[in-house]
């Protein structure tokens, strides 16, 4: 047997990236011909939904009709719950209650827009009766509470999601009929298994994401080359989790009908989501390396705050520190919850040996600290700065605007 030697490439691993690398360039291809296109019909119309819901929850407000407890989550662990007497119509096997299923399966659909509707309608409500009074003698928040109470909405409302339609998914594997044409059986079985485990593995990685956020919300990406470096492709984030939503419940729906050409039609939306479910699980689990200059201040709130916010912008957190791995300041670095690793005895400037040395991506500094990379990264566009308004940019001799 061949011994491996510490970083070789093995034809397996070139067979892996080469096709990994032909699976994104077709899910970008499909996403820039197909799901962009549908999208711009996609927002038209939740757009004009959106306005006359909320004018529709305007009016109900003014008159009192609107109750404090039809809030976004009521109607998320609602429509939730609705999995129960779905599952129940589908079992019975019958037209009427396929009919009666496939209808809730779109009023659950309908759902997911309105709790973000209603989540907007009372945030702004809420920011308006405050009128910026600060309530006093209570115990204040840190900032991992705050960020879990202001994400937490989105967070469920994902999940709820997947344990509303990843069970009527299974149900609908027991409902296949083996007296059906075999390629459609062949269809609703790789389509369906393929669903459940990417919906199931969004889960997990949104669970974890979650739980083990820091407590800062994530810098807002300034120039779209930066934008590009980061997403890697033109379609946002928010919008393939639309398009992915849209195409998996009314091709559930459909398939809940059961009729053989409708069936065809559902598997075929519900194999467009597919590639969009696994380009949403891929953009989740970025490998990013991320470095900052750990010897240049004092370690306080604004310090930490800066670290947590670059490391959203990555997987992990390298901070340098001076001295050795005895030395006070490597002490504190390795006591901060969102520091991954620290590299002691640092000298100079930070250049690219340096980066390609420690596997780094991106160097992350501040506007009041000092630049600690030479030219190399500059020109490299692997340094990034991180302002106090919470916006990042490229900086140094590489020009944003022409690069785009």
């Amino acid at each position: 047997m061949q011994k491996l030697v510490p970083g070789q490439v093995t034809p397996i691993d070139a067979l892996f990236v080469t096709v990994m690398g032909l699976v994104n360039f077709s899910i970008e291809a499909f996403l820039q011909t197909v799901v962009a296109p549908f999208l711009v019909l996609h927002e038209r119309f939740y757009c004009q939904l959106n306005l006359h819901l909320r004018e529709g929850l305007e009016k109900l407000y003014a008159k009192g009709f609107l109750m404090e407890w039809f809030t976004a989550n009521f109607v998320t662990y609602g429509r939730t719950l609705l999995v129960i007497p779905t599952l129940y119509l589908i079992s019975l096997n019958c037209a009427f209650a396929n009919v009666l299923s496939s209808v809730l399966v779109i009023f659950v659909d309908f759902g997911d827009f309105l709790d973000g509707v209603l989540a907007r309608f009372w945030n702004d409500h809420q920011e308006d009766s405050k009128g910026g009074v600060v309530e006093k003698d209570k115990i204040q928040p840190s900032w991992r509470v705050t960020t879990h109470c202001s994400t937490y909405g989105g967070f469920v409302d994902a999940v709820c999601d997947k344990a509303y339609v990843v069970p009527v998914w299974i149900l609908l594997l027991s409902t296949v009929s083996q007296n059906e044409n075999a390629h459609l059986i062949f269809a609703k079985y790789t389509v369906l298994f393929s669903l459940i485990m990417l919906e199931s593995c969004s889960a997990v990685v949104r669970f974890r994401a979650y739980f083990m956020s820091v407590g800062v919300t994530a810098p807002t990406l300034q120039g779209s080359y930066l934008e590009n470096l980061f997403t890697s492709s033109a379609v946002k984030a928010d919008h393939v989790g639309k398009a992915k939503q849209t195409f998996e419940m009314v091709g559930t729906a459909l398939l809940i009908l059961n009729g053989r050409i409708i069936s065809v039609f559902a598997l075929i939306l519900l194999a467009m989501a597919i590639p969009l479910s696994y380009e949403s699980i891929k953009r989740k689990l970025n490998n990013r390396v991320i470095y900052v200059d750990g010897g240049t201040a004092k370690l306080d709130h604004g310090i930490l705050k800066f670290w947590m916010q670059s490391k959203t912008l990555g997987s992990k957190l390298v901070v340098g520190v001076l001295g050795d791995s005895s030395s006070l300041s490597a002490k504190n670095a390795k006591a901060v919850n969102c520091v991954d690793g620290v590299i002691t005895e640092i000298s100079g400037k930070v250049d690219l040996a340096f980066l390609e040395k420690y596997d780094i991506d991106f160097v992350a500094c501040m506007p009041a600290l000092h630049m600690f990379a030479d030219d190399s990264v500059l020109k490299a566009g692997k340094c990034i700065m991180i302002a106090d308004d919470g916006t990042a940019k490229l900086i140094g001799r590489l020009d944003d605007k022409k690069k785009d």
